[in-house]
């Protein structure tokens, strides 16, 4: 549902959370600007509701750790110029995290369908997830490693599921992953895929149940992380309702990943539903990405397109994920918002939860990467003049040295 409000809805988060819940009937599952007018001073919201009324998590109010914290953020799904596409913001990624004891960032910002290299000091952590952590309600405990458990779409074609079955195997052979098993789910994903304003991908789960049903069974069986692996038949128009010019715009690096949304949702569901670390991995009809017959792709999109599966990134990077932590579980070791010593997002999709919670957080600094376009078009004035707009990620780390000694940072 995209709803429209006024630009000074930005100005209080949880009065705007409040709003949408209003509106909805229940908390928003996932939601963001996708798209602003300046001259008219409105902005258009995307809100998903939660398939059911949510528990209300206490409030962590203290630290108890005393590591240094940054947060590296990139949406999916807005077509960010960097991490926008196939794993493209793992440089970024690693860049950044010599800067902090750990780097806090989504999986959008990694996976890369067979391809991956994660930092070993971040912190793979689901978006919704995120935003429970800057809002204060998760902590983040570091691990050595968690028992991973699986959810295939029971749509998954035999000869498909055995193909990633094989890929399980082979992340226990080369990476150590600890894979407790899978289970199935018990009817096919109903889903629908969407494009909203050419902006977002976007999409809608019709039978969620059968996404949490299987999350019960692997959590019985001592899952401390979840991997989603859902069909997107490329062949099936019911399914797969997308403009040809839609995946053409994603695969020559022009336009948002168009599945990318719907895998959000996807993922948001389990996390908030089970409150385990969650990834999703699309499992895809073609070998070749989106069945697109390209000759010549953007270099974003090369790691996928040479993956036949999509589930290695997600793995590895759910094989260390930090535990999500209530306030009841607290316990010394556990880094909660108050050690975030800096956040750092794209130059314009200033309009999302943690966005904005950090934006209004006088103990972060923040920092927009204008080389960094998305197609939302929220900028980070609307929110806060403090927001620090640097060229790229280059001199983000220059201002992030500066600060650690002590030094301010003169433009030259």
């Amino acid at each position: 549902m995209l709803i429209e409000y006024p630009l000074s809805c930005l100005s209080n988060h949880n009065q705007l959370l409040q709003q949408m819940t209003e509106r909805l009937g229940v908390e928003p599952l996932r939601w963001g600007a996708v798209s602003c007018d300046e001259e008219d001073e409105m902005i258009s919201i995307e809100a998903i509701p939660c398939p059911w009324p949510v528990n209300k998590l206490k409030p962590i109010e203290r630290a108890v750790s005393k590591s240094k914290l940054g947060v590296m953020l990139i949406p999916t799904g807005l077509g960010c110029s960097i991490g926008g596409f196939g794993g493209d913001a793992n440089l970024c990624a690693n860049l950044l995290a010599g800067e902090f004891d750990h780097l806090v960032i989504n999986p959008n910002v990694v996976n890369g369908g067979a391809w991956q290299n994660i930092p070993q000091n971040s912190f793979y952590v689901e978006g919704l997830a995120v935003d429970l952590f800057m809002c204060g309600q998760l902590a983040l405990r570091p691990v050595t490693s968690n028992k991973i458990g699986v959810i295939f779409d029971k749509a998954i074609p035999d000869e498909l599921l055995q193909r990633e079955l094989e890929v399980i195997k082979a992340t226990e052979c080369i990476w150590g992953i600890d894979c407790l098993g899978y289970t199935l789910t018990e009817g096919p994903l109903e889903y629908s895929l969407q494009l909203l304003d050419s902006n977002c991908s976007s999409g809608n789960i019709n039978n969620p149940q059968v996404l949490l049903n299987a999350a019960d069974k692997l959590k019985a069986r001592g899952a401390q992380a979840i991997a989603v692996v859902c069909h997107f038949d490329e062949k099936d128009p019911d399914k797969f309702q997308l403009p040809d010019e839609a995946v053409h715009n994603y695969q020559q690096g022009q336009g948002p990943d168009p599945i990318g949304g719907l895998e959000a949702i996807i993922s948001h569901l389990i996390t908030r539903y089970s409150l385990l670390p969650c990834a999703h991995a699309p499992c895809l009809s073609e070998t070749s990405c989106f069945a697109e017959n390209a000759t010549s792709i953007d270099m974003r999109v090369s790691p996928e397109k040479t993956s036949f599966s999509f589930l290695p990134s997600v793995l590895k990077g759910l094989s260390k994920a930090p535990r999500l932590i209530t306030q009841e579980q607290l316990s010394v070791g556990d880094l909660t918002v108050h050690n975030v010593q800096a956040f750092m997002g794209p130059a314009n999709c200033w309009g999302g939860s943690s966005f904005i919670l950090a934006a209004h957080n006088q103990f972060i600094r923040c920092y927009a990467v204008q080389s960094n376009l998305s197609k939302a078009n929220v900028n980070p004035e609307l929110l806060s003049p403090h927001i620090k707009k640097v060229t790229n990620y280059f001199e983000l780390i220059g201002h992030l040295r500066a600060q650690s000694l002590g030094l301010k940072f003169v433009n030259y």
